[in-house]
């Protein structure tokens, strides 16, 4: 009877010996996760592209996506709208300087948008595909690991006109904080000085000729759209622009400064409408960049 219940005593004591092991180490992996978590330190992210991805129904409706590596909240977000007098153009034209701005450290966004040419094209439609963009990149920030509220707008041309147009009058949800705009077209409300080839590509754009409607073409200037509440605004063009009359900048820098917006800047160039050429490249990207960190916030 005394060695049957020594070895009982010896059975129960490696039985909690087992129990007290397992418990360590459940208590020893707790540990080691909850500190982890604690320390908030993940494997940084990796650089990602995402190209053609669709963010509305018509074919045209697709953009690229560069994302930076160790990406995160504080990173900011520029949306790139090509040019191309609202009927032609690509987001190809652009990839050059959204991987640059990408390796930068910036999220680019280089969209398309419907072109001109049909009934369903007309003004708003660019606006309303901008407006999708910005409503599809922020359904993705948390997959994507950026922010939903650090936008730019940066456009060239026809891509600038839409870009200052939008951050003026139809960014209800006040996503844009700021807008960069090269060589772009202001005004149209003088359609005197307007050249044959710039009344067709408006007139496609609208749908109607000023005659039949002159406050269309008042409603998508965005020289008119300025007030007192108006974003930061960078322009650069060129003043030799045979197309865009460098005088379509001045009066909006003007306009700008008339409502009391100060952060705006005009920065003038000695080439012509394609504005940035070997020579001033870099100048006009380190610009650009300085003016998107102090202006995104």
């Amino acid at each position: 009877m005394k060695l049957n219940s020594l070895e009982s005593v010896m059975a129960d004591f490696r039985k909690m010996k087992f129990k007290i092991f397992t418990v360590f180490v459940l208590l020893f992996v707790l540990t080691i996760s909850a500190c982890k978590k604690d320390s908030g330190k993940e494997d940084p992210l990796k650089a990602e592209d995402f190209l053609d991805v669709s963010y509305g129904s018509h074919e045209q409706n697709t953009f690229d996506v560069y994302l930076p590596e160790k990406r995160g909240d504080t990173t900011r977000v520029i949306i790139m709208l090509h040019g191309g007098t609202w009927f032609e153009g690509d987001k190809k034209e652009l990839t050059e300087y959204a991987l640059y701005y990408r390796n930068k450290g910036f999220v680019v966004v280089n969209m398309n948008y419907r072109l001109t040419g049909t009934a369903e094209t007309i003004h708003p439609a660019q606006q309303n595909d901008i407006t999708a963009a910005i409503t599809y990149i922020v359904s993705k920030s948390h997959a994507w690991h950026i922010p939903a509220n650090k936008f730019g707008l940066l456009g060239v041309s026809a891509g600038g006109h839409l870009a200052l147009l939008y951050t003026y009058a139809y960014d209800v949800k006040n996503k844009i904080q700021t807008v960069v705009a090269l060589s772009a077209p202001t005004n149209f409300t003088d359609i005197e000085n307007l050249s044959l080839q710039q009344a067709v590509a408006i007139e496609a754009l609208v749908g109607k000729t000023y005659d039949q409607d002159p406050s269309l073409y008042f409603k998508i200037s965005p020289l008119v759209q300025v007030n007192s509440l108006s974003k930061a605004t960078l322009l650069l063009h060129a003043k030799n622009d045979e197309i865009v009359l460098v005088q379509q900048a001045m009066a909006l820098k003007n306009k700008l400064i008339q409502f009391g917006v100060a952060q705006s800047s005009f920065l003038e160039y000695e080439t012509g409408h394609t504005l940035v050429n070997d020579t001033n490249k870099k100048e006009i990207l380190d610009n650009i960049e300085a003016w998107l960190r102090g202006n995104i916030l």
